[in-house]
């Protein structure tokens, strides 16, 4: 599923792509944020808001438990957006990777 974040002319400032999947511990759907982009000129004008509020909505619609997501130490704008709007970073989960050529 991917949202768009349209300005008043119609062009594409930004989206949210999210997967669906099925959170084991809860027994229900979920839907994974797997990636929020603005573009560089459209940032801190509410276009991520926006957009996370939009990916609520479509995990509240389609009935699922709730989103999931994951950020890089580092995006420090990012980790306040998302704890504004009611994400709590969980603390007891590494993240693993195998890359695969």
């Amino acid at each position: 599923m991917i949202l768009l974040a349209l300005d008043e002319t119609g062009r594409a400032q930004g989206f949210i792509q999210l997967y669906p999947f099925y959170a084991s511990l809860h027994l229900a759907p979920a839907w994974l944020l797997s990636d929020l982009f603005v573009a560089t000129s459209a940032r801190r004008r509410g276009y991520g808001r926006a957009l996370m509020l939009a990916a609520q909505a479509h995990g509240q619609a389609s009935g699922a438990c709730g989103l999931q997501l994951e950020t890089g130490r580092d995006n420090l704008a990012g980790q306040a957006l998302y704890e504004s709007l009611g994400y709590v970073r969980e603390g007891n989960f590494y993240t693993y990777w195998l890359g695969l050529s």
